[in-house]
């Protein structure tokens, strides 16, 4: 084992960052290396802090859903992060973002 990880979560993470190249778009190796270097990247190191979360918010055992958190860094990841990195080159683009969500949440539009 490696880090926290069980051997089973480690293939599920190489897994999923697997059906992540074989579903994107990107033509070329270099942007399909890239990506699959986000997918492990995110897959590896976002669970814990997501798990950790939502434990505060909705009192959940993270263990319970640590592969699951786990799979969906790991297909998810790469877009989020773009996300965020877009909204947040300009000063106000990130609290923008991060209102437009809460609006979302709440059922609300713009």
């Amino acid at each position: 084992m490696f880090g926290s990880f069980t051997p089973l979560q480690w293939l599920a993470l190489i897994g999923a960052a697997v059906i992540r190249i074989i579903l994107s778009p990107w033509d070329g190796a270099f942007r399909a290396v890239i990506s699959l270097a986000v997918a492990i990247f995110c897959g590896y190191m976002l669970p814990e802090p997501t798990l950790t979360f939502l434990r505060w918010l909705w009192h959940i055992e993270p263990d319970d859903y640590r592969t699951l958190a786990i799979i969906l860094w790991a297909l998810a990841g790469e877009g989020i992060v773009r996300l965020v990195l877009e909204y947040s080159r300009t000063p106000g683009g990130f609290m923008e973002f991060v209102i437009r969500i809460i609006t979302a949440f709440r059922g609300g539009s713009k």
